[in-house]
């Protein structure tokens, strides 16, 4: 059997490094590994991500089950979706409608946002479908 590519000691500076905020691809690169590695190396060895609205759920080690992204209720202001709503009956389309929110002072969103916030509320733009 031959020996392992990368020593303990390299795995654990790889795993501090991913654990200090350094992008994975670019520890790495510097390790020779597959970009990927470093996040599954440090869930290997119990570290959580790195971003809190994430969770992760494991069948066994190395192997991915689901991914859960939690968004804030307040995400959407209620004045928002109102505003969406009232944009959509108008007859603007998704784009249109993000422009228009971000210019008037709601946080940007993208096309899409629009498209699953409209489909949540049970509203159409104009040439779309009604959900």
């Amino acid at each position: 059997m031959s020996a392992p590519r990368l020593q303990e000691s390299d795995k654990a500076a790889m795993v501090a490094a991913y654990m200090a905020g350094e992008p994975s691809a670019r520890v790495a690169e510097r390790y020779g590994v597959d970009p990927t590695y470093p996040r599954i190396l440090a869930s290997r060895r119990g570290v959580g991500p790195r971003r809190p609205d994430i969770a992760i759920t494991m069948t066994r080690p190395g192997r991915l089950r689901a991914l859960t992204f939690t968004v804030s209720p307040s995400a959407w202001s209620q004045e928002e979706k109102a505003r969406l709503a009232e944009l959509a009956g108008q007859g603007a389309t998704a784009r249109q409608a993000a422009i228009a929110l971000a210019a008037e002072g709601f946080a940007p969103r993208t096309r899409n946002a629009m498209l699953g916030m409209a489909r949540q509320l049970g509203i159409a733009f104009v040439g779309g479908r009604r959900w």
